[in-house]
């Protein structure tokens, strides 16, 4: 991840929707998601009840509902 560039700024061109799905308890990335949702004018975040940072190992079955929902 470090060595990725950083694309924040362009998510404002993006103009589909885009569903950022995170564990609970996954502090770091569920507060990088909470900060993208700033620049996503069609983005929503989903916060996988009791799940971590690896959220299709840990809850494949609430993964495949985000998946499912419109």
């Amino acid at each position: 991840l470090a060595a990725m560039p950083d694309y924040t700024p362009r998510l404002g061109t993006l103009e589909f929707p885009v569903d950022l799905i995170v564990g609970e308890h996954d502090g770091k990335f569920r507060g990088l998601a909470e900060g993208m949702l700033e620049g996503l004018p069609a983005g929503r975040l989903l916060v996988v009840p009791d799940a971590g940072h690896n959220v299709a190992l840990e809850d494949p079955a609430a993964l495949a509902d985000c998946f499912r929902r419109d």
